[in-house]
């Protein structure tokens, strides 16, 4: 590889970059939704566990609850 090759194998990751950015930015809800969804079901068939919450954290989600109900 030269300086050259670099540049142009950089350009051209610079662009894809681009493009998926563009494509991030018009995205609606709906199609974020199906994208999210998709995997939930991805995972569900390849038979991934839902991970459990450690008692830490439904510790704070717990000081959080009791925050927003003094607010």
């Amino acid at each position: 590889m030269n300086k050259k090759m670099v540049q142009e194998w950089q350009a051209g990751w610079a662009a894809v970059a681009e493009v998926e950015k563009q494509e991030h930015q018009l995205a609606t809800v709906t199609s974020r939704w199906r994208k999210f969804n998709s995997i939930i079901r991805l995972a569900a068939v390849l038979g991934l566990q839902k991970t459990r919450h450690s008692d830490e954290v439904e510790a704070v989600r717990e000081r959080w609850k009791k925050l927003k109900e003094l607010s």
